[in-house]
C-alpha cells in the first residue's frame, strides 16, 4: 500500500511538473560522467525510470527538492537527477561540438580564401605578362616613332636642298638672262652711258 501511495506521489508530481512547469522550463545540462539515473521522485528512494548521458541537452523546471532537480529529457521524459549533475552551462562534449562547428566553418573560409588567393595569384600573373608585352609594344613603337621622326629629317633636308637647287637654278638663269640679253640686243646708248 505504501508503495502505491508512492507512485501515485510520483505520478502526480510528473504529470503537474509536465503541465505547469514545461512552458517555464529553463536551458540546463547533464554534467560530464558516464550517465546518471532519473528517479521518479526527489531522492534514490523513488524508483528508477531510465538513464541520461553526460553532456545531454535538458530543460530544468525549477523544481528542486532533498538534492534533486527535476528536469525534461529531449525525449520529453520528465524525471528528478541528483543536482549536483546538473548545470546550466554547457559540458565538455558540448563545448567540443561546438569548437568542432567553429572550426569546420574556420576551414571552409580558409578554403574559400585560399581560393580567391590562387585566383588573385593568377591574375597577377597574367597582368605581369600583359605589363610585359605592353611595355614591349611600347619599346617598338618609341623606336618606330625614332625612325620616322629621322626619316621626316631627311625628307625636310632633301627637300629643302631639291628647292635651293631650284632656287640656284632660277638665279643662275636669271642671272645669265639678264646680263646676255642687254648685250645682244645692243643699243649704243646703252653702251656709251656704260663708260662714263
Amino acid at each position: 500500500m505504501k508503495n502505491v501511495k508512492q507512485i501515485i506521489i510520483a505520478w502526480t508530481l510528473v504529470l503537474s511538473a509536465l503541465f505547469s512547469f514545461g512552458a517555464n522550463a529553463q536551458q540546463g545540462y547533464v554534467i560530464d560522467d558516464l550517465f546518471i539515473y532519473m528517479h521518479s521522485g526527489a531522492g534514490n528512494q523513488y524508483r528508477i525510470v531510465g538513464t541520461v548521458n553526460a553532456g545531454a541537452d535538458v530543460k530544468l523546471t525549477g523544481q528542486v527538492a532533498n538534492g534533486y532537480t527535476q528536469i525534461i529529457t529531449d525525449k520529453n521524459v520528465t524525471a528528478w537527477v541528483e543536482s549536483k549533475f546538473v548545470t546550466r552551462t554547457a559540458g565538455i562534449r558540448v563545448a567540443y561540438a561546438h569548437l568542432n562547428n567553429q572550426l569546420k566553418e574556420s576551414n571552409s573560409g580558409i578554403n574559400a580564401l585560399s581560393s580567391k588567393l590562387e585566383s588573385a595569384r593568377d591574375q597577377v600573373i597574367t597582368l605581369k605578362s600583359e605589363n610585359t608585352d605592353l611595355t614591349n609594344q611600347i619599346a617598338q613603337l618609341t623606336t618606330e616613332l625614332a625612325q620616322v621622326k629621322s626619316d621626316m629629317k631627311s625628307q625636310d633636308s632633301s627637300l629643302i636642298n631639291h628647292w635651293m637647287m631650284r632656287g640656284a637654278m632660277i638665279l643662275g638663269v636669271g642671272l645669265i638672262l639678264g646680263l646676255v640679253l642687254p648685250r645682244l640686243g645692243g643699243s649704243k646708248k646703252r653702251h656709251s652711258q656704260s663708260w662714263k
